[in-house]
């Protein structure tokens, strides 16, 4: 998510210096994961990834991620028929002024019909410099104290201490449900 570069310069450790390269990136690969885990949504590098949706009457598909793009559709029907939609036939919605979504919606207004189920191909993720800027602080912070005070930290990103406050806030907005 942080290229080392940067990450050393937040933390004011000169870029020569290279004997903490390793170490700053497993812990910010373990903040990662530690913020992945407390908001429940995926922060890391783009993917493809493909899951697997019920149909609910309504005019939006919400996707389990925040999603860049939406590759294929399928609609598996309660009579056992699979039928790949056209790309033309659904759109990503996206909140103003982001890059991502996470409600797919049905171009002509119509609604994913109750009892099917249907396969969303999409790409979620960031790529690297693009994540949204509070996470990159979030973790910016949790490298900063972990590295400062050379807690244990696990490659799971497990501490036996709090987070910085700022942190803290920093996750309870983005914790799925609110954000």
């Amino acid at each position: 998510m942080i290229d080392l570069t940067d990450l050393k310069a937040a933390l004011n450790v000169p870029d020569g210096f290279t004997a903490h390269d390793a170490y700053l990136t497993a812990l910010e690969k373990a903040a990662v994961g530690y913020i992945q885990r407390k908001t429940g949504w995926y922060w890391g590098p783009e993917q493809e990834v493909e899951a697997t949706l019920c149909g609910s009457g309504t005019r939006d598909l919400w996707l389990p991620d925040h999603a860049s793009e939406v590759s294929r559709v399928v609609e598996w029907s309660v009579y056992g028929v699979d039928n790949e939609l056209p790309a033309e036939s659904y759109a990503l919605r996206r909140e103003p002024g982001s890059t991502h979504g996470l409600r797919l919606s049905r171009r002509d207004g119509g609604l994913w019909l109750p009892g099917y189920e249907y396969a969303v191909t999409y790409t979620r993720g960031y790529e690297e410099g693009t994540e949204p800027e509070d996470i990159r602080q979030a973790v910016i912070g949790l490298v900063a104290l972990w590295f400062e005070q050379r807690l244990p930290v696990a490659m799971a990103g497990m501490s036996s201490a709090p987070v910085p406050d700022h942190v803290a806030a920093i996750i309870a907005a983005r914790r799925k449900g609110m954000a």
